[in-house]
């Protein structure tokens, strides 16, 4: 299976394998194990399955960011400050990731700021009656296709 740049990929523990890059196009690889009653809840909310368990997340640099601090935090030792820095570094780093699925799911790096320009357009005219067809139009997007993106996105609907 390839696995492609800004892609989270879910490998099931217990699973046997293997990696390697490309020696024309290297590539450096994030990872960790994770375990704890949480597991499930993300697994599920990232809609991995064992025949899909490749997640396209963007390529935000906060996610590096987060998987360092948390990475930061266990190397300094195993205090309970530094496995509290860490502990809510990984917090922080599975909801951005959870975020990223969402606005990414569909391959589009752009809905967050379509999203946003739509927005700005319902505050800019709160006195006017608007139609979900019309903020759709306003981001080149179709009525239901607008909707559920809005909803990904904000967790709302329009």
């Amino acid at each position: 299976m390839k696995v492609a740049r800004d892609q989270l990929l879910v490998i099931p523990a217990a699973t046997p394998h293997t990696y390697g890059a490309s020696k024309k196009e290297p590539w450096t690889i994030h990872w960790f194990h994770a375990v704890g009653t949480n597991v499930p809840f993300y697994l599920e909310k990232l809609e991995v399955k064992p025949e899909r368990p490749v997640v396209r997340l963007g390529g935000d640099v906060q996610l590096f960011s987060l998987f360092e601090d948390v990475l930061e935090g266990l190397e300094h030792g195993s205090t309970l400050t530094h496995l509290t820095y860490a502990a809510h570094s990984l917090s922080h780093l599975m909801g951005l990731i959870l975020r990223h699925k969402d606005e990414f799911w569909h391959g589009e790096a752009n809905v967050r700021e379509r999203m946003a320009k739509s927005i700005e357009f319902m505050r800019a005219h709160l006195q006017e009656p608007l139609k979900v067809s019309t903020l759709a139009a306003l981001v080149r997007l179709s009525r239901s296709h607008y909707t559920t993106l809005f909803r990904r996105v904000t967790g709302y609907s329009p």
